[in-house]
């Protein structure tokens, strides 16, 4: 039976301190026991288009201390709370060439627990080239890793597998260096 009578709290704020930059706080408290359930904080500076710094910091407790907090004083108990730090970004190396990436960190385990590591080339008119390298952790001794190349021919398709998905779920803010096309034009709305 539940004993706690008042429901966690959540806090939230974003704060646009310049154009450029941005900072982002969110947390889940137990009022009664005065304890982090969760917590995110991050920051993110942009100074120009396609060029992007950001690091964030994310915490979960133990599902198992919520429902029992005195079940850490077991000798048997093992803490499963997660502890993350991420670093991703996008920035030009040349006029043309892009680099981009992303690394998560678990502070418990001390290792990578996913790395995102990219190459984009824009061409003169109507094409563009990437390739970006994934390893990420799917258990305590086990990773996977994938390699995506593309070669984009502006207004007609690409070739190659697509790492687009991949780099817009896991790199908050990426933008490809090709403009997409537009689904409707200025004129069909005169038509």
């Amino acid at each position: 039976p539940r004993t706690d009578t008042k429901s966690d709290y959540l806090v939230g704020a974003t704060a646009a301190l310049t154009d450029k930059l941005d900072l982002r706080f969110d947390a889940q408290f137990n009022p009664e026991s005065r304890d982090r359930n969760r917590m995110s904080a991050g920051v993110r500076w942009r100074p120009q288009r396609l060029a992007m710094l950001a690091a964030n910091y994310r915490y979960e407790r133990d599902p198992s201390q919520i429902i029992n907090p005195d079940i850490v004083h077991s000798p048997t108990y093992i803490d499963r709370s997660k502890e993350q730090v991420s670093v991703y970004g996008q920035w030009p190396l040349h006029k043309k060439l892009y680099a981009l990436g992303r690394l998560d960190y678990s502070l418990q385990e001390k290792r990578s627990t996913q790395s995102i590591w990219g190459l984009e080339y824009r061409g003169d008119c109507c094409w563009a080239a990437r390739v970006v390298y994934q390893r990420y952790a799917v258990s305590q001794q086990d990773t996977n890793t994938a390699v995506f190349f593309q070669l984009e021919l502006s207004g007609l398709g690409s070739l190659g597998t697509d790492p687009m998905g991949t780099l817009s779920r896991n790199i908050y803010g990426y933008q490809p260096v090709s403009q997409p096309i537009p689904e409707k034009t200025t004129f069909e709305r005169y038509e």
